[in-house]
């Protein structure tokens, strides 16, 4: 019976010992094309953000590359709903150019032409495609969300070669709807709402990829800077700051959160696991210490 206690207890208290690890699943939702952007969450996106007279206006591109396709969809806040207008691109639109391998353009596009509340899909530039689009007015501005989805096996052009990435040029566009701090013909005030350096000519597009779209070449915006970094304590998490546009203020990367400091370990307490492990530990012994008094009591009584 000693021997079976003592057993016991050394197994408990090497079991004790072992650091508890708690274990999560996180998978990225797989993305749905309907008008909803929660799914999108995390993703790298790029954007036109308005200012001055143009305070309000803005459009957010998102581009991912999946297993099955090329997901894209924008985000947009713009002053004019256009969906009456002949030809199409009179209208209100998400418009992209895809490029195949540096070179010839493929022009493709979401319009607004057709869209009513009882009608809610869009005119697109290929029946294959994909498309979902929802407006509602905020304010005096109109809140437009289109998304996209083109099959690997629907569009040869979606061919990436041997690259990880895929050439873009994206624009929002309504005829007459002007913002500021695009890039649309060279930069400047215009209708076309265009990301810095990702004009859709071959040597500027943007690159999508399976983390989200980018600018030419994969790069952040240039003349950025990181805001709202704070180091983390014992008491307060940390921030390692979003990267900004500093001529248009859209966010080009958002930060991570930084744990709270662990305090220092004690030296006098054993590091092999926490608390939790070590008050267990002495409660074994504990337990397994009265049981062998109990034990030997009842022996020596017999």
């Amino acid at each position: 019976m000693k021997k079976f206690i003592s057993a016991l207890l050394a197994l408990l208290t090497v079991l004790c010992l072992v650091p508890m690890m708690a274990v999560s699943a996180s998978a990225a939702s797989a993305i749905t094309v309907d008008g909803d952007l929660s799914d999108w969450e995390g993703v790298h996106t790029l954007s036109v953000v308005g200012s001055g007279d143009w305070e309000g206006k803005k459009v957010t591109i998102y581009g991912i590359l999946g297993e099955d396709g090329l997901y894209l969809a924008a985000d947009a806040y713009h002053a004019t709903f256009e969906t009456t207008k002949e030809p199409w691109y009179e209208n209100t639109n998400f418009e992209f150019f895809i490029n195949k391998n540096g070179n010839g353009d493929n022009q493709c596009w979401v319009s607004a032409k057709g869209y009513t509340a009882d009608n809610p899909a869009p005119t697109t530039s290929h029946d294959k495609m994909v498309a979902k689009m929802t407006n509602e007015k905020v304010g005096d501005l109109n809140h437009t969300v289109v998304e996209v989805f083109m099959a690997y096996s629907d569009f040869d052009f979606l061919s990436t070669g041997e690259d990880d990435f895929l050439r873009i040029g994206v624009a929002w566009k309504t005829v007459g709807d002007i913002n500021n701090n695009g890039e649309a013909a060279g930069g400047g005030n215009d209708e076309y709402w265009v990301p810095k350096l990702t004009w859709p000519s071959n040597a500027d597009k943007a690159h999508v990829t399976a983390n989200g779209i980018f600018n030419r070449n994969g790069e952040a915006l240039e003349n950025t800077e990181v805001v709202g970094a704070k180091e983390a304590t014992e008491d307060e998490e940390g921030y390692t700051g979003d990267t900004v546009c500093k001529d248009c203020g859209a966010v080009v990367a958002k930060g991570e959160t930084i744990p709270v400091k662990t305090p220092a370990p004690d030296t006098n307490v054993p590091s092999t696991g926490d608390a939790l492990n070590i008050a267990l530990v002495l409660s074994v012994i504990a337990l397994a210490l009265s049981v062998s008094l109990a034990f030997k009591k009842r022996t020596v009584t017999e």
